[in-house]
């Protein structure tokens, strides 16, 4: 998972939350990625929840809980609900939004395919 997040700065969510209308597939990917680091789905999907979060730096800013977050320690329903909201989404249409949103992306499908690997496992 840290691979995926190697192309990722902070900049990149800067960029994010300066965005005042985003589309769709922007807030999709980034409600899963909140609910695949551990927040409740409902609050998850809250927009000014997402930009509260993007605006977190330190030991509490998105990124660094992406570098930091273990497969082991998501949860199945967690994977399929972000799984859900991801399903209609593929890289080239978050590529033609940001190129930071597709490397956001990129991480939430390697996580969840990790998350799957070890409930296999267990």
């Amino acid at each position: 998972m840290q691979k995926a997040t190697s192309t990722l700065g902070k900049g990149d969510f800067i960029e994010l939350k300066s965005l005042a209308a985003p589309p769709q597939a922007v807030k999709e990917i980034l409600f899963a990625t909140l609910i695949l680091l551990g927040e409740n789905k409902e609050t998850a999907k809250d927009w000014n929840f997402v930009k509260r979060q993007l605006a977190c730096y330190g030991e509490k800013s998105i990124l660094n809980r992406m570098m930091n977050r273990k497969a082991q320690e998501i949860s199945s329903q967690s994977a399929q609900d972000a799984s859900e909201l991801l399903n209609r989404i593929d890289m080239a249409r978050a590529h033609a939004v940001s190129s930071a949103i597709a490397s956001v992306l990129a991480w939430c499908m390697a996580t969840i395919n990790e998350a799957a690997k070890e409930a296999q496992n267990h």
